[in-house]
């Protein structure tokens, strides 16, 4: 007979290893969804990892291939029409694909270039479209992103020539002024409302004025106001003081123009062209051009407190002197690209700027002759690129000369920075041809790359990674454009699509 406490007792034994095979199975199921858990995640955050990878690296192609543009429109000769544009993307890029590996990553990382294509809108708008993939490994494309850039053609400051403007004939992107003023650009005696033989007072002129002789304003608050565009054929200057002229439309001035006395201004709503020079020679004396301006002689200040303001682009083919007899400031503005081909010689407290800041516009200087910096406080800001194509100068024993540049610089000859507190800064990248000398108590601070031979001498701050001159890709040989619509030359946007 079964004993009843013996049954009893296998069945506990039964029950327990049950729930004990029960309890295993469950805390090895939750083991193994975890552990496949686990594995998906670190699966996903791998695939996340190598796609953000790969858009870096697209970005980076996209990058390459803007800046492999820019340089052609920046460069010298660049392009002179939109044609020209679509022609060289054409023969150098479409139907073509480039690789490029980073060589810190034993050439495993890098982008490919492909799917070039241009669309020609219409004379005055290009369309770049591209695709750009990164390379997570020497074998494998990822991730391709898709860039537009849109080019169009700016004519600068100048409108056409019932408005104001001389027809655009933008001095920096190659043109003399020859179409500015009325009809054919002023040279025909019928192109003018009135033509004045003598030398005026006080007087309106309401239309376009051919001024034949000399004119001098030697009277105290003598005016002469054109509603209209402006020929002098002959020598301008204002020695009466607080004269003035104001021109309405384009201003044309072929002899030397002179503000002699004090406060005498000379304001040009539209274009303005000096073919010889440029003198101010009062206090206070200023000139003041609404759009484009090209000062064919030498441009010189000798007394203190005055100014030229350009609201367009300037083209300087002369030597530029600005100099003081005290402690106040003279200065040149010019608010879109600006280029100077002679030399230019700064004296205490003289400022040359150009580029803005003004609505967003950040645009470009080329300076082709030698620069001397010569008194306290005396500099040169450029809101965009710069070149720099010949020597610069900061003469010692003087305090708190700069040059300062708001994106990349370009230095072809030697420098000399010196004198007290005596800077150089470039917010981004710098080439330099020579290496700079660095005088106690100066410095050059470059936020961006540098691209040098030889070591860095004392005195030279680079936030950016040093690297070899033939590793610079912008143009060597000029700069040309505002970083946004309105300024001269060519205005550039691009929508990359992920």
């Amino acid at each position: 007979m079964v004993d009843p406490n013996k049954l009893l007792k296998n069945n506990e034994k039964g029950s327990a290893l049950l729930w004990t095979l029960l309890i295993s199975a469950v805390l090895t199921i939750l083991a193994l969804t975890l552990i496949s858990f686990n594995v998906t995640q670190s699966k996903q955050n791998s695939k996340s990892e190598t796609l953000v990878q790969e858009i870096n690296l697209a970005e980076m192609g996209i990058i390459d291939f803007r800046n492999r543009i820019y340089s052609y429109l920046l460069g010298d000769p660049g392009p002179s029409s939109i044609e020209d544009i679509t022609n060289w993307v054409t023969s150098n890029y479409v139907g073509q694909t480039f690789d490029e590996f980073i060589p810190e990553t034993n050439n495993r990382f890098g982008y490919q270039v492909f799917n070039v294509d241009v669309n020609q809108v219409s004379e005055s708008q290009l369309l770049i479209t591209f695709k750009s993939s990164g390379i997570t490994n020497s074998s494998s494309v990822g991730k391709t992103l898709t860039n537009i850039i849109d080019i169009q053609a700016s004519s600068g400051g100048g409108g056409d020539p019932g408005s104001g403007g001389g027809g655009g004939d933008d001095p920096i992107g190659g043109g003399d002024g020859s179409d500015w003023g009325p009809g054919s650009g002023g040279d025909e005696e019928s192109d003018w409302d009135i033509i004045e033989p003598t030398n005026p007072d006080t007087n309106t002129y309401d239309g376009n004025t051919l001024f034949e002789e000399n004119v001098d304003l030697d009277q105290s608050g003598e005016n002469v106001v054109v509603n209209g565009h402006a020929k002098f054929e002959q020598d301008l200057e204002l020695s009466g003081y607080q004269s003035s002229v104001t021109i309405e439309k384009d201003g044309l001035f072929e002899g030397n123009t002179s503000l002699s006395w004090s406060e005498t201004s000379i304001e040009v709503g539209g274009n303005a062209k000096f073919s010889q020079d440029f003198n101010v020679e009062g206090w206070k004396g200023t000139l003041s051009v609404g759009e484009d301006a090209i000062f064919g002689g030498d441009l010189n200040f000798s007394d203190t407190d005055s100014s030229i303001l350009i609201e367009g682009g300037a083209l300087f083919n002369g030597d530029i002197t600005v100099s003081n007899r005290n402690d106040h400031s003279n200065n040149i503005t010019v608010l879109k690209d600006a280029k100077f081909n002679g030399s230019i010689t700064l004296k205490n407290y003289s400022t040359i700027n150009v580029g803005g800041p003004v609505d967003g516009n950040a645009c470009s200087a080329n300076f082709y002759g030698p620069i001397s910096l010569e008194g306290y406080q005396v500099g040169i800001n450029v809101a965009g690129n710069a070149h720099f194509g010949s020597t610069i100068n900061y003469v010692d024993r003087n305090a708190e000369m700069f040059i300062d540049v708001g994106d990349t610089a370009v230095f072809m000859d030697q420098i000399w920075v010196r004198g007290w507190l005596g800077s150089l800064t470039v917010n981004g990248d710098a080439y330099f041809a020579t290496p700079p000398s660095i005088g106690n108590g100066s410095s050059i601070t470059i936020n961006g790359n540098l691209y040098m031979d030889g070591n860095t001498p004392n005195g030279m701050q680079v936030y950016g990674m040093k690297q070899p001159k033939s590793d610079f890709t912008g143009s060597l040989t000029g700069t040309y454009g505002c970083t946004s619509s309105g300024g001269s030359g060519w205005d550039i946007s691009d929508d990359v699509q992920y």
